[in-house]
């Protein structure tokens, strides 16, 4: 395996290393900014100052978390021209009332500290749970994951990104133990980002998986009587309005960028910027091709009790992120978890062809080539080219899963792999 070779492991480790000093220089760069309250985070501390301060019911209100930003972030708040807005459900701002008794900038780093903790400790549970890739040394795991481009801007930002990651990979290590209804509370706890989750779940509702349909089912309704008990009926029955509204108000500099966002909707507003009606056509029947070969990937891969879940899991992030109304470059940190899990079983499948790895390990390159991810974002503004070449891994993956099945391989390396590790 190339992986193994010397050569390549002193490629790696000079390739981290430079990114890591790049990413230095950004964040000595952006630290002025981020002190201001220019990060996404701002949006979680002003929910968690708006629900410490007992005015949980106006969690929607702009004008309330106006006069917190205000107060808070003010420099912030005048260089972005508006206010950011808190655009999630209300159970997650519960996660940041703690933070919100510190400072802006003491609550952002105590939060930063968190999702670097959360990505390292991700990088080894994984690196146990894989197993052509398990042989690579600890420390240029970690240094490969942090130096993911999405990773350490959803670091930089504060976004929640990570705890998504987290949900997706406990998940996924929950499915490939058998545990589908344990899987599904963990999908669960990621509603939080339900434009990503959602399409992932989409094909167990279609195949009738139960016990993981169950255990979503169940975690999904706890978290609603949560947010209800927050900010009541009035809050969370506005909450959808106010959710698309702050999508289409061109107050808000995202707004003004759709075509920058690396999915199906960001690639066909780029390529039919001013046709409305033929791009929401071409959208609604690209999302209906993906979710098809997720279903039938997911399909062909448990109705065969000898089948690795990786495989399905894998394709089926890449669609879901795809598929995602809503979605930014920190959000691309679920590619982590879909390059390994992907790069796992091409590694482990003799059936699959020279060809399709071939054509697979190049989109992947391109997936994690964190150079391109700064210029297509600072240089070009063309995020959106990044949904070509998730599509393009996407239908090579998909094709080669319904012409073949290449799991039995990866099952038998799997078992040869755990006997030799026990």
């Amino acid at each position: 395996m190339l992986l193994k070779l010397p050569q390549t492991k002193a490629c790696l480790y000079l390739y981290a290393f430079a990114m890591l000093v790049l990413q230095g220089w950004i964040l000595a760069h952006a630290w002025r900014g981020i002190s201001e309250g220019l990060p996404d985070f701002t949006i979680f501390y002003t929910a968690g100052q708006i629900l410490r301060t007992g005015h949980a019911t106006e969690l929607y209100d702009n004008n309330l978390q106006k006069i917190i930003q205000q107060a808070v972030t003010p420099i912030g708040l005048v260089r972005r021209g508006s206010i950011l807005p808190y655009n999630h459900p209300p159970f997650e701002a519960v996660i940041f009332v703690p933070l919100s008794r510190f400072s802006y900038l003491t609550a952002y780093l105590i939060w930063a500290g968190t999702n670097c903790a959360i990505v390292l400790w991700l990088a080894m549970l994984l690196r146990r749970h894989v197993l052509a890739l398990r042989h690579l040394p600890a420390r240029l795991w970690l240094l490969t994951v942090v130096t993911f481009n999405p990773v350490f801007i959803a670091l930089i930002q504060g976004q929640d990104s990570i705890l998504l990651l987290c949900c997706f990979a406990l998940a996924y290590i929950s499915l490939i133990r058998n545990s589908e209804f344990t899987a599904g509370v963990w999908l669960g706890l990621g509603l939080f980002k339900f434009n990503l989750v959602l399409p992932f779940v989409l094909p167990f509702f279609l195949l009738k998986r139960k016990k993981c349909a169950e255990g979503l089912l169940v975690t999904g309704l706890s978290l609603f009587v949560l947010s209800l008990s927050i900010v009541g009926w009035r809050a969370l029955i506005r909450y959808p309005q106010y959710l698309w509204g702050t999508e289409q108000d061109s107050t808000y500099l995202w707004n003004s960028a759709h075509a920058n966002q690396p999915n199906l909707r960001g690639l066909f507003t780029s390529l039919l910027p001013h046709q409305a009606v033929l791009r929401t056509g071409l959208v609604i029947l690209g999302s209906g091709i993906v979710l098809l070969g997720m279903t039938l990937v997911w399909y062909r891969v448990c109705s065969r009790p000898s089948s690795a879940i990786q495989r399905g899991f894998g394709i089926s992030l890449l669609g879901s992120v795809l598929l995602s109304f809503h979605l930014y470059l920190h959000d691309l940190s679920l590619l982590l978890l879909a390059i390994v899990i992907v790069m796992d079983y091409l590694s482990q499948a003799p059936s699959i062809s020279r060809g399709v790895k071939g054509s697979a390990y190049v989109f992947i390159a391109l997936l994690f080539c964190s150079p391109l991810y700064l210029l297509l974002t600072l240089r070009y503004k063309e995020l959106e080219l990044m949904a070509v070449v998730m599509l393009a891994l996407f239908a090579v993956l998909v094709r080669d899963t319904l012409r073949g099945q290449a799991d039995d391989g990866i099952e038998t390396a799997r078992a040869t792999g755990t006997l030799a590790a026990g």
